[in-house]
């Protein structure tokens, strides 16, 4: 297997993440002001409720994959935290998701 870069990492994260996110964050947005009478912040607090759990689902995809591509969690991390795809603390959540992988190996 090819080893995956760390540009080919970040970028997928990107792609699989941070655009989306951004595209639902401004979609609901729009979408709420436009059809609903709520204010702007309701608007603001609602859209990024969406966009979090899009979030909180799809980096838990992007950290599954990078683990199953061989990607080291300590790396993950770095470029994670990096590139503004994780939190700081989630090196706790790469730990959770190898365990996974590593117990349905066995």
């Amino acid at each position: 297997m090819n080893k995956i870069s760390s540009y080919q990492i970040i970028w997928k994260g990107y792609f699989w993440i941070n655009i989306p996110v951004m595209i639902i964050l401004l979609s609901s947005f729009f979408a709420l002001v436009s059809f609903t009478n709520l204010n702007a912040s309701s608007c603001i607090m609602l859209g990024a409720l969406v966009a979090w759990i899009y979030w909180s689902f799809m980096i838990s995809k992007w950290i599954r994959w990078a683990l199953k591509n061989n990607v080291e969690p300590k790396t993950l991390h770095k470029l994670g935290v990096r590139s503004l795809l994780l939190w700081p603390s989630d090196i706790k959540k790469i730990e959770r998701i190898q365990a996974e992988i590593v117990g349905k190996k066995k």
